[in-house]
């Protein structure tokens, strides 16, 4: 959802050569030497998105062979552990607050 209202406002002001509808500030011009690298983000969003069902269809599959439902528990404990201590500290970041206000 962030990648689709950034390319809208993005190509609203290229095409149109107005601002959005929806008035903020900005404490940093955008930077449009930036936009590859947004092209690369969305194909890359756009590949993940693809393989995240079946990464969870393979990992149901082999959790279904394990046959104790506690050693079940402690190895989904131990994958959502690995996910939260890799990405999680992304919403932590110390750049996370919005640099902008409505205005």
């Amino acid at each position: 959802m962030i990648i689709a209202a950034a390319s809208g406002a993005l190509l609203s002001r290229i095409i149109l050569q107005e601002g959005v509808i929806l008035n903020f500030t900005l404490k940093q011009p955008f930077n449009y030497s930036n936009v590859p690298f947004y092209i690369l983000l969305g194909i890359l969003a756009g590949f993940l998105s693809c393989i995240t069902p079946e990464s969870f269809e393979w990992i149901g599959k082999k959790m279904q062979l394990v046959k104790n439902p506690w050693t079940r528990c402690s190895c989904g404990a131990d994958y959502y552990w690995h996910y939260f201590y890799c990405f999680f500290p992304l919403s932590l970041a110390k750049d996370n607050h919005h640099d902008y206000h409505l205005g």
